[in-house]
């Protein structure tokens, strides 16, 4: 059977996944060799060019931290982002339906355990989310 552009389109992502994989691999072999092995050895071997051992220590801790400071920053960001309860972004919009508004003519008889799509008003949301100790 004749291959068609789609297959041979996978077959391209798949074979370089494949070789992306077995470079980050040997990447990350070389990286420990070079991180664990004395420089005695590897200069036995002639591999002499080489840089310190503090980057075999630094780079995972500048990257460890790099990803601790994204993540308390997007937390950040969000926090700033956020509208205030009194706001009026966080009134519903005109466009919400009420719970006696929504009809289930199509379920007439039948029970659902899923119950229908309305909004929940404000007061009630921040009620029972930011002062649960007045109910």
């Amino acid at each position: 059977m004749p291959h068609t552009g789609e297959q041979k389109g996978e077959a391209q992502v798949a074979i370089t996944g494949f070789i992306s994989c077995l470079l980050v691999l040997g990447v990350f072999g070389g990286y420990l060799v070079w991180a664990i092995v004395p420089d005695e050895y590897l200069h036995l071997m002639h591999i002499t060019y080489l840089p310190s051992k503090y980057w075999a220590v630094a780079i995972p801790a500048v990257i460890i931290m790099t990803c601790f400071y994204y993540w308390v920053a997007s937390v950040l960001i969000v926090l700033v982002m956020t509208y205030p309860l009194t706001d009026g972004h966080c009134v519903t919009d005109v466009d919400k339906k009420k719970e006696a508004e929504v009809k289930l003519s199509s379920l007439s008889g039948i029970k659902s355990s899923v119950p229908p799509w309305v909004d929940i008003p404000v007061d009630v949301t921040s009620a029972l989310l930011f002062q649960p100790w007045k109910n």
